[in-house]
């Protein structure tokens, strides 16, 4: 009995471990607009409307741009390739329709994610539309 139990103990772990790795999206924190910590020269004019990284302080800060009612939000993360992907879409959240303007989200991802330090590059999928972006530092 305990040989079992050991082994659905150990099966489940490695299921766990293979979900993190493959995909799904981990822990990370929304800020609306761009985050506090980001140096405003940054960002070019030519720049808007871009999806851009950044390391700060040991963690990926990822910016995309879409509605400010329906604000993109990751629903895919997979660090199973040589580039860790990050894939967002539009989050209606419930609205009936979704603004036509074009506002910045940020999403602050710890370092951890990526096996402790933050990569140099990453491949942001956003509304279907694949970019590999260099990660500022």
């Amino acid at each position: 009995m305990r040989r079992i139990v050991g082994l659905t103990v150990g099966a489940l772990a490695l299921a766990v471990t293979l979900v993190a790795c493959a995909g799904g999206t981990p822990d990370f924190e929304q800020v609306k607009g761009l985050p506090t910590g980001l140096p405003a020269a940054s960002i070019a004019p030519e720049d808007v409307g871009q999806p851009m990284a950044f390391a700060n302080d040991g963690e990926l800060v990822v910016v995309v741009w879409g509605s400010s009612s329906c604000r993109p939000a990751p629903t895919d993360f997979d660090t199973s390739g040589p580039v860790a992907t990050i894939t967002f879409a539009a989050d209606s959240k419930g609205a009936t329709a979704c603004t036509a303007d074009l506002a910045p989200t940020s999403y602050v991802i710890p370092g951890s994610v990526f096996g402790g330090s933050v990569p140099a590059k990453i491949v942001l999928v956003v509304d279907r539309s694949r970019s590999t972006v260099t990660v500022v530092k």
